[in-house]
C-alpha cells in the first residue's frame, strides 16, 4: 500500500515540475500560439519511464511539431526535474497527446443541442395542444 502512495506522490510531483520545465523549454517546435496543458502522468512501477499526457488547443496542423519537439526535449526536462525532484532514479519521459478533454466537449455540445431539440419539441406540442384546446 505505501509503494501505491509514493507512485501517486511521484506523479504529481513529475505533473508539476514538468508544468513549470515547460516554460523554459526553447525549441521551434513549440507553437507560440495555443495552450499546451500537462494533464497527468502515469509512471511506471519501477520509474523506468512515465507517461506524460498533456492536450494541445490550437491549430491541429502543428500538433506534430509539438511532438517532435517534446521528444527532443526529453533528456532538458530529465536534466531539470533531476534539479528538483529527489529520486534515484529520474524516469525516461514518454509525451501523449490526451484527446480526451476535446472529446468531453464535443459530446457537452451534442447534449446540448439535444436539449435545445427537446425544449423546442415540448414548446410546439405545448403550443398544438392550447390550439386544440381553444378550438373545442
Amino acid at each position: 500500500m505505501a509503494k501505491r502512495h509514493r507512485k501517486e506522490r511521484v506523479e504529481d510531483l513529475l505533473l508539476e515540475v514538468v508544468s513549470e520545465v515547460f516554460r523554459k523549454v526553447k525549441d521551434p517546435g513549440i507553437p507560440s500560439e495555443g495552450l499546451v496543458s500537462f494533464i497527468r502522468t502515469e509512471v511506471a512501477p519501477d520509474l523506468a519511464y512515465a507517461n506524460v499526457l498533456y492536450s494541445y488547443l490550437g491549430d491541429d496542423s502543428k500538433l506534430a511539431d509539438l511532438q517532435e519537439a517534446l521528444n527532443r526535449s526529453q533528456g532538458f526536462f530529465r536534466r531539470e526535474i533531476n534539479k528538483v525532484v529527489r529520486l534515484r532514479k529520474i524516469p525516461e519521459l514518454r509525451f501523449h497527446l490526451d484527446r480526451s478533454m476535446e472529446k468531453g466537449s464535443e459530446i457537452l455540445t451534442l447534449l446540448e443541442k439535444v436539449r435545445v431539440q427537446d425544449s423546442s419539441r415540448a414548446a410546439d406540442n405545448n403550443a398544438g395542444d392550447a390550439s386544440d384546446d381553444a378550438s373545442s
